[in-house]
């Protein structure tokens, strides 16, 4: 089963690294790879993000930008990330296979240069359904990252993030039709203590919000966390973030572009 953009996003993390002087560094062979792609041709792909604004608040003040460049080769995207002084500050080189990523690279902007971060590798089954995450890093050595788990539809019902002290998990159940109807944060061994616990609420197929009760108090009533809004393509046009930890005051809001 083929799991929606809304329900199952991969982030890209920008990890820090260890600054160093420009004339002292020697770039590496992805860092390398990367200014090829960026000094290399690029294509408008229809109907594909290339661009999403993020805003402080319920405010037009600028927060964040990513911008999605499409390389004229390969299966690749790049996203450049900014801050509200129109900076750098980080860029995520992502590989795909078959419209399934298979690796993201992730860099930090320092003195003008792109500085290797860190690297994720995606790991699926012969089904097709992502098994395994793994993370490398300039500090740290290949190591499992996230499990995911699905059940006999196939469909994923749980992520597990191993820790020193136990594992993290990121749970999900699903409706009559096959929709996520709730996900939730818990500990091995502790499935049922749930923290940021949210309730999925749809239009026809688009889901429309993600509602959590005020501090994780289940007996309260359920409240807007996060709003979608399409456009007439039914495309994620704009969404909007609420603090359930503050008497869901407005975090922020993000606006997406796509090409014609």
């Amino acid at each position: 089963m083929k799991i929606s953009s809304l329900f199952l996003i991969i982030i890209v993390a920008f990890v820090g690294c260890e600054t160093v002087a420009v004339n002292e560094y020697m770039p590496n062979a992805v860092e390398a790879e990367l200014k090829e792609l960026l000094d290399g041709a690029t294509i408008e792909p229809a109907g594909e993000l290339f661009k999403a604004i993020t805003y402080g608040g319920s405010s037009d003040i600028v927060f964040s930008t990513r911008e999605r460049i499409y390389p004229s080769v390969g299966d690749i995207t790049i996203d450049i990330i900014k801050d509200q002084s129109e900076d750098t500050i980080g860029i995520g080189l992502n590989y795909f296979e078959n419209s399934k990523i298979q690796f993201s690279h992730s860099f930090d902007f320092l003195n003008h240069q792109a500085i290797w971060g860190s690297t994720r590798e995606y790991i699926y089954d012969s089904e097709g359904l992502l098994k395994n995450q793994f993370i490398e890093s300039a500090n740290q050595s290949r190591s499992l990252l996230a499990n995911y788990k699905y059940d006999s539809l196939d469909r994923l019902v749980m992520i597990e993030y191993p820790a020193e002290n136990g594992a993290e998990l990121q749970m999900y159940t699903y409706d009559e039709t096959n929709r996520v109807s709730s996900e939730w944060k818990s500990a091995l061994g502790q499935e049922d203590h749930k923290v940021d616990f949210l309730i999925y609420e749809y239009s026809s197929d688009l889901l429309t919000a993600k509602k959590s009760a005020e501090r994780d108090n289940l007996e309260m009533d359920f409240k807007d966390a996060i709003r979608y809004f399409y456009n007439e393509s039914k495309k994620l046009s704009s969404q909007e973030e609420f603090d359930p930890y503050f008497g869901f005051q407005q975090k922020s809001w993000t606006e997406f572009f796509y090409f014609n």
